[in-house]
């Protein structure tokens, strides 16, 4: 059982009525399917709705596919499971007119968040039959959805996926668009194994060779096996990592390890998480800089650095003193730890030395990262950064709790709002999946959709994946929360979340973000030294006004000029929870790979 409250359900709670587990609908009868799924959305049934949702996928064509798709308009609320499921299950259909409807529903609804939900479903679809939807998305749809559409053709190898490519790049002509026709050029590319260069040679090559076919593929491509996100990137993705290996020590990673010579703690690691470890196993160049060391000098690792993340640390006032720490060791042994939970704990009634230290970083350390971001630099952040960096330089945008006189230890403190460990179930922010930093987030690993012959899959049609989950499931991806995560307050309405957890919502009193971001500042990123010199001008792109990405539909022109300012990116709770699963883990390293690769888009002239 799951599913959306009944609140959220708009038009449909009232008019449907489900009494039980009713008789399951004929094979193939898609009216009685489409009365059966009705139902089960109004009783907020996950399974029923599976059941009926599996009835449509096998029965095929046009009219299943309406009955799916024609309920999202009527879902009112962002974020359900229901809708998850429908929008999965509305673009999982794999035969020809099935994908010929969704491509034409979704260029009538252009404009609506859920087409993009649909199209960011599509990709996967392992049927080489989605050029029907896609290709229809290319011609004539908006300018993030052509992006979307383009890039999830390289991914499909048919005669029909280049003739789609071609006719854009014939439209396009030499005044058309420049980051489309790249992304165009490096799918035809990754179809056919060619490097023609510009339009002109790839339409002349294409017109004297689509007779024979597409050449064979020259290098296997699977991506199901893979260990890492960064080795199943669609093409125009890996051309964009591929850039950060000519952009080297442009990312700074801040440690919470003390320096050797620490005369307290030499080596102590205060770390929660370790996200080097990450770029190291993905080859990304970066350079790890121990806090301390970076807090004596800001700006000298600022003026070159172009991305900085911060792992999870701990910040609490503590007592260091051997009485205490052999104390704490043995009360947490025993059981009997008291106000010990997990990453909090005070100094043990029974200690009289009191040797008390903290790492939080400095208000003015804190200043110059501000500075930095607004003149145009990338800050990601997970979990108890939202406390230690993120509320104290944007108290305007975030927070987790109030400011209270007094603190452990003295001086200043805060009354946290935490969450307990728990594991959630996760969706992409509804009607923002066109936005390049989810590219790829939720997307499961697979081989290239291939041409198959008709007689190998009955009517060539049914092409679907057999490794993959069904497409009418309930959201599966998962979320570790570690316990005394500060949960996400939002004080902005222009923040963007990325990515959220009704779960999360349900026990955390309606704060429900899992991944939030948001752009601050003016200067440009592309201007040497502008830690120290922030440049001031109008704003522009997505991020002016105070940062949202949400809210609108970019046009051409806004996709293609810089973006001014800088972005911050955070996450509750962090990566190392997220490696129980592989599916899970992809899902934060590619959030990570597309945050590095838009700040070096946006710094590279």
């Amino acid at each position: 059982m799951g599913g959306v409250r009944s609140s959220y359900l708009g038009p449909l709670a009232a008019v449907l009525v489900f009494a039980g587990a009713a008789a399951a609908a004929p094979p193939g009868d898609v009216k009685a399917l489409a009365s059966e799924l009705k139902k089960g959305v109004a009783a907020q049934n996950a399974e029923h709705i599976q059941r009926a949702l599996e009835g449509l996928l096998e029965a095929g064509g046009a009219n299943a596919c309406d009955e799916v798709v024609s309920i999202l308009p009527k879902l009112a609320r962002a974020g359900d499971a229901v809708y998850w499921q429908l929008v999965s299950a509305g673009a999982g259909f794999t035969d020809g007119p099935a994908l010929t409807f969704l491509g034409e529903f979704m260029l009538k609804n252009k404009a609506a968040p859920f087409t993009r939900d649909l199209l960011f479903a599509l990709e996967n679809n392992a049927s080489p039959l989605t050029t029907n939807a896609l290709a229809t998305v290319l011609e004539k749809g908006p300018y993030d959805l052509q992006l979307m559409a383009a890039d999830q053709l390289a991914r499909v190898r048919t005669v029909a996926s280049v003739d789609a490519l071609i006719a854009q790049l014939k439209k396009e002509g030499d005044k058309g668009d420049p980051e489309l026709k790249r992304r165009i050029f490096t799918s035809l590319q990754a179809i056919t194994g060619e490097s023609m260069g510009d339009a002109v040679n790839w339409t002349g090559w294409w017109d004297a060779n689509r007779a024979r076919g597409l050449p064979e593929r020259r290098q296997a491509s699977e991506g199901r096996g893979a260990a890492l996100a960064s080795q199943t990137l669609d093409p125009n993705r890996q051309r964009d990592f591929e850039s950060l290996q000519r952009n080297p020590n442009r990312i700074i990673v801040i440690s919470s390890r003390l320096p050797a010579d620490d005369p307290k703690e030499p080596n102590a690691d205060y770390n929660y998480d370790h996200m080097e470890s990450i770029l190291q196993q993905m080859d990304i160049p970066h350079t790890v800089v121990l806090k301390k060391e970076f807090e004596k000098e800001p700006d000298r690792y600022l003026r070159e650095a172009w991305t900085v993340l911060v792992n999870c640390n701990n910040i609490q006032t503590q007592c260091i003193c051997p009485d205490c720490r052999r104390i704490l060791a043995q009360k947490v042994q025993q059981g009997s730890a008291g106000g010990v939970k997990n990453r909090l704990y005070g100094c043990p009634p029974e200690c009289s030395k009191h040797d008390q230290v903290s790492h939080r970083m400095t208000k003015q350390t804190i200043d110059r990262l501000k500075a930095w971001v607004e003149a145009g630099g990338y800050l990601f952040t997970e979990d108890w950064g939202i406390i230690e960096i993120l509320q104290p330089a944007w108290p305007d945008k975030v927070e987790n709790g109030r400011v209270t006189p007094q603190g452990p230890g003295g001086g200043g403190g805060q009354e946290f709002n935490l969450i307990g460990a728990m594991e959630v179930t996760i969706t992409p922010g509804r009607g923002l999946t066109s936005l390049p930093l989810l590219r790829g987030v939720f997307q499961r690993p697979r081989p290239p959709a291939e041409e198959r012959p008709a007689d190998e899959d009955g009517d060539g049609t049914r092409t679907r994946d057999p490794g993959a989950p069904s497409p009418a499931a309930p959201p599966q991806h998962r979320w570790k929360i570690d316990d005394e995560s500060p949960l996400i307050q939002i004080k902005d309405r222009n923040i963007t979340v990325l990515m959220e957890s009704a779960d999360l919502a349900d026990k955390g009193g309606g704060n429900g973000a899992v991944a939030i971001t948001f752009r601050v500042g003016n200067g440009s990123p592309r201007q040497q030294g502008a830690a120290s010199e922030p440049r001031r001008g109008p704003q522009t792109g997505a991020g002016s006004g105070g940062g949202g990405d949400a809210g609108r539909s970019r046009g051409r022109g806004e996709w293609a000029e810089e973006l001014r300012g800088g972005r911050v990116l955070h996450c509750i709770s962090h990566f190392g929870k997220q490696q129980s699963r592989r599916e899970d883990t992809f899902v934060l390293q590619n959030l990570i790979l597309n945050f590095i690769m838009e700040s070096n888009r946006q710094h590279t002239p």
